[in-house]
Parts: structure tokens; sequence; C-alpha cells
């Protein structure tokens, strides 16, 4: 693990792995989740792209200062990894919150060239009703594997991660109909 220091002193860890001769993929994770969080998708994303993936403050390697934390410091500390590596052009990948920051990483520094591919932002669901969790899980889950799929170059698997995600948007919608 790397380290770099943000702009209010914090310490923020990160990792960098695959193609070091290929285009960056800055990956960052949810609430409460570090990088290993991406443990699964390291070897579609690695054999590809020269991967950076973030502990988020608080998570992992990262100093823990006392919060609260807002988005706005976590998407500083995103793009201080990037500056620490010197990438001013990436794609942005994040699941759950970390789709949230990837998104306003994009807003925040336009003059980067940032590519956000917000695979899990945020999924409002009615969490008493248990066919709707299902769903919002399935197109969740369902995203992320074409994600993968797209980003890992694997053809075969994206229509059927498509249809899992497709599959998911049913359920929802027939607990509303």
């Amino acid at each position: 693990m790397r380290t770099v220091t943000a702009d209010d002193g914090v310490a923020i860890a990160y990792d960098v792995f695959g193609r070091h001769d290929r285009e960056p993929v800055l990956l960052i994770q949810g609430l409460g989740t570090d990088s290993r969080g991406w443990a699964f998708q390291r070897w579609a994303f690695g054999r590809r792209y020269r991967c950076i993936t973030v502990d988020n403050r608080g998570m992992g390697h990262s100093e823990r200062p006392p919060g609260p934390y807002d988005l706005d410091q976590m998407v500083r500390d995103a793009l201080a990894c990037l500056d620490a590596e010197g990438i001013e052009r990436a794609h942005v990948v994040g699941a759950s919150m970390g789709g949230m920051t990837s998104l306003m990483a994009q807003g925040m520094s336009p003059e980067r060239q940032l590519f956000a591919a917000v695979v899990l932002a945020v999924v409002a669901v009615d969490r008493t009703n248990a066919m709707t969790l299902l769903g919002a899980h399935l197109f969740f889950w369902g995203r992320v594997a074409y994600a993968v799929c797209y980003l890992g170059g694997i053809k075969f698997l994206r229509t059927a991660s498509w249809s899992v995600a497709i599959l998911g948007i049913v359920l929802i919608l027939i607990q509303l109909f």
C-alpha cells in the first residue's frame, strides 16, 4: 500500500496494480469498505488497465481522523491519489457511495478527463419489501458484473450480467404496480 497526504493532512492509503502501460482506472468503494472490496475484480481489471484502489478515510490503511466525513473531502482524497501517481485522465469506477464519489470527482474537477463508470450509486428501495430489495440487489450486482465484464474484456458474460440487472428492474416494477 502507498500513501498520500490529503489536503487536510490525513494519510490516505491506496494500491496500484495491473498494467502500468495502460489506461488508468480509479476504483472507489462505498461506506464502510476498504479497497479489498475490489478483490474479485482485481484480475479482470488488472490484466487490461492500470488500477488504483483507494482506502477511503477511516477505512483500511488510511488514517481515521475524528468524523464526520463528507463526500467533498472523500473526492479530494481520491483525486490526491491520482495526483500522487501523476494521472490527469482516468476511468473512475465507484461502488455504492463510491459511485456518488466518482460522479462528484467528475464534477469537482472538470479540467481533468475523468470518465465516471458509476457501477452502483444509490439505490432507494422500501426495505420492508423483500421482493423490492431482491430486485435492487439483482440490478446492483448485475450492473457490477457487467462493468467488470466490459472493462475486463469478458464478452461472453456481458449478456448474462445485463439479464440479471433487467430481472432486478422487473422485480422492482412488479412491486410498484
